[in-house]
């Protein structure tokens, strides 16, 4: 593993319009999965990462429209009848549509091997290989998030009834969008394929505000922090996403990025996570004045 890691970070350095310092190396940490740790030296306010278009547009939403537009057009077709018949996903986050057409676009145009340790070891010794491929199959090939929850996990959270419906919803509304676009017996594209993409999605798509929503190697293995001297990431039309220090990293240390001021709804939701900071009831609002709506 830790040698296709490597292999996905030098191809990644030598793209176009990217960076990644050679002071940062990606290691499986227990209990984490990857990570990002300093092998040397690094000093405050260092550019560590960068990643240009060429590197994410193929895992972006946007490439996966414009694919979709061309070879798939009865997709696009499904997907606004089913926008038109809920105006909550009309007018709502736009994480749905994005993660609907991307995810289908990685499962259709990238797909995951059905033993991806295996399938990465062999890649690892051969000489050429494109990104996309290496990337894919280092996905983890499950994300411990509600989604996948069985009603015993359910029941830890009858202390908060509006975040264990909140939860539940969620797993019973991607059931529903499945069968509205792929019907019972779909043989291209599977429920758990189905569910494993927009889990992947969910947990490390970036979708922030004017930026766009896509998947990027090498920087979603940054993991969360917030101890306030989280390394910033930025997303500018010109360089891209970027990620800088804003301390000194001895060798050894993991560097981890802010995922966003999110109440414990949104990042057990979308990360499997909680924090001892964020509160997770709606009952708790007025005490913490971050918590975030409730969203599918």
């Amino acid at each position: 593993m830790e040698v296709a890691l490597k292999r996905i970070a030098d191809s990644v350095r030598r793209t176009r319009g990217c960076h990644v310092s050679e002071a940062v190396q990606a290691h499986v940490i227990p209990g984490m999965g990857v990570g990002l740790v300093a092998s040397d030296y690094i000093p405050k306010d260092t550019l560590v990462f960068q990643a240009g278009r060429d590197v994410w547009y193929p895992f972006s939403a946007g490439c996966a429209l414009e694919t979709a537009q061309q070879k798939a057009p009865g997709l696009i077709r499904q997907l606004d009848q089913l926008l038109a018949s809920n105006p909550k996903l009309r007018e709502g986050s736009s994480f749905v549509p994005n993660a609907l057409v991307l995810g289908v676009h990685l499962l259709v145009n990238f797909p995951h091997a059905e033993d991806p340790q295996t399938t990465l070891t062999a890649m690892a010794s051969q000489e050429s290989l494109l990104l996309e491929e290496l990337y894919v199959n280092a996905l983890p090939r499950y994300v411990d998030l509600p989604l996948y929850w069985n009603e015993r996990q359910f029941e830890e959270l009858q202390g908060c009834e509006e975040a264990r419906r909140t939860m539940q919803h969620g797993a019973r509304f991607y059931s529903q969008v499945y069968q509205h676009l792929f019907g019972s017996n779909n043989q291209f594209i599977d429920p758990e394929a189905f569910f494993w993409t927009i889990s992947i999605l969910m947990s490390r798509a970036t979708s922030g505000q004017n930026q766009p929503f896509t998947l990027i190697p090498f920087f979603d293995w940054f993991n969360h922090a917030d101890n306030g001297d989280e390394c910033v990431q930025d997303y500018d039309l010109q360089k891209g996403f970027t990620v800088h220090t804003t301390k000194s990293y001895e060798p050894g240390e993991q560097l981890f990025i802010n995922y966003g001021n999110h109440g414990n709804l949104r990042l057990l939701r979308n990360y499997g996570f909680t924090t001892p900071a964020a509160l997770i009831c709606r009952g708790q609002r007025d005490k913490h004045p971050n918590s975030e709506e409730l969203e599918v």
